[in-house]
C-alpha cells in the first residue's frame, strides 16, 4: 500500500526531529523521556539496523552517534542497550559485496564511535 512509504517518511522525520533535539537542548530537559525514546524509536529499529545502514547511515545511527559526542548522554549506553548492539551486529553476517564503499565506511565510522561509547561505559 502507497501509505507504507508515507509511514517509514513520517519515521525518518521524527528521528531526525528526536536528534536534534539532543543535539541543541539541555540534556536534563529530556531525562522523563529516556524510556519513550528507546521503547518508540530505538528497540523497533535497532534490529533492522545491520541491513539498513547498506546504503547509508540510517536515522537511528546518526541518533546513536550524537549520544557518543555528548559525554552526557553516554549514560544511556547501558545494559541492555549494549548487548544488543552487540547482538545485532556480531549475528548479521552482512557481507560488503554489493555495497558502497564509501557507505561502508561512513556506517563502520558511526558504530566505531558508537563501540567505542559503549565500552568506555559498560
Amino acid at each position: 500500500p502507497h501509505f507504507v512509504n508515507h509511514l517509514k517518511n513520517l519515521r525518518q522525520l521524527v528521528f531526525t526531529r528526536v536528534t536534534e533535539c539532543f543535539e541543541q537542548f539541555d540534556p536534563q530537559s529530556f531525562t522523563e523521556f529516556h524510556h519513550q525514546v528507546f521503547e518508540s524509536l530505538i528497540w523497533p529499529q535497532l534490529p533492522r539496523l545491520p541491513g539498513e545502514c547498506i546504503q547509508h547511515p540510517t536515522p537511528l545511527m546518526k541518533l546513536l552517534h550524537t549520544w557518543t559526542q555528548h559525554p552526557q548522554y553516554h549514560h544511556l549506553f547501558q545494559e541492555p542497550l549494549l548487548e544488543s548492539v552487540n547482538s545485532t551486529f556480531l549475528g548479521s553476517g552482512i557481507s560488503d559485496s554489493a555495497k558502497s564503499r564509501e557507505s561502508i565506511e561512513t556506517c563502520h565510522s558511526i558504530l566505531h564511535s558508537v563501540y567505542s561509547c559503549l565500552f568506555s561505559v559498560g
